[in-house]
């Protein structure tokens, strides 16, 4: 009976050695695949091209004469897209008052080097646009006829990306008159040739509005920091999970594989 139950013990502790042998080889297959993946990610959401938002600038012609200067911002937008540009959004820090009618020409721009990356040719960035147009007094006469918009990337003086003319959606006058006209919807454009790191860029909006003043009324165009000229604008992108999320989600699945595999065994 002792030699019995002594082999008896053995097979049930080399039994168990192979079973934890086992376990320990499913759980390594299942958690360094998906470690990997969050590695990935990581590394993807911490490097790639960004877009210059320093030296802004604003400048205004108020029916092809050159008008008081107008202040404008940039800055980096936080959110990244599939395809790992951080882009930067433009926009002004009050309204820009315009008095002559015919066009109003606003133009607003950020220039600096590129960094984190290059930018190759047939490149995709998607784009945002908000503004708001309104009469100052609302007197009576005053009407917006349309309005364009054109986003431009360049590398040094050579344009490398081009929204082309994007046109003016419905006008409400008396909307324009009464408080003001938002206008907000997407775009994007493709870039014709490539940047290398390192390079001068510049991102350049320019807003064309024909109205007339009426009884000498004005125009006043405002870009609010809060809804504005954006590079790489953010709707329509799906999100990914982030690498903090997907590491316990990888043990769980190591854990789920062990637990199942018990269940087999037993």
């Amino acid at each position: 009976m002792p030699t019995g139950g002594t082999c008896l013990n053995a097979n049930y502790i080399e039994k168990a050695k192979r079973f934890m042998q086992y376990a320990a080889r499913t759980t390594a297959l299942v958690v360094v695949p998906l470690a990997a993946v969050a590695i990935a990610h990581a590394g993807a959401g911490v490097s790639g091209p960004v877009l210059p938002a320093g030296n802004p600038a604003c400048s205004m012609t108020d029916n092809g004469n050159p008008a008081a200067v107008c202040s404008g911002g940039a800055f980096n937008l936080s959110s990244l897209g599939p395809n790992g540009l951080s882009g930067v959004s433009l926009f002004t820090y009050n309204g820009v008052n315009f008095s002559s009618g015919g066009t109003a020409q606003l133009i607003l721009s950020a220039t600096g080097r590129l960094n984190g990356g290059g930018i190759p040719a047939d490149f995709t960035i998607p784009l945002e646009y908000a503004f708001d147009l309104q009469f100052q007094n609302g007197g009576s006469g005053a009407t917006v006829s349309s309005w364009t918009l054109d986003f431009q990337l360049l590398d040094g003086r050579s344009i490398i990306g081009d929204s082309g003319t994007i046109d003016n959606t419905t006008i409400d006058n008396d909307e324009i008159n009464n408080g003001g006209q938002f206008f907000t919807a997407n775009s994007s454009m493709t870039t014709t040739s490539g940047a290398t790191l390192g390079d001068t860029l510049t991102e350049m909006v320019t807003l064309d509005v024909v109205w007339s003043p009426g009884d000498s009324d004005h125009l006043i165009v405002s870009v609010p920091e809060a809804k504005s000229f954006d590079y790489q604008g953010t709707n329509g992108i799906t999100s990914t999970p982030e690498p903090g999320t997907m590491i316990p989600m990888a043990c769980s699945f190591a854990l789920s594989g062990v637990f199942l595999l018990r269940r087999k065994r037993r």
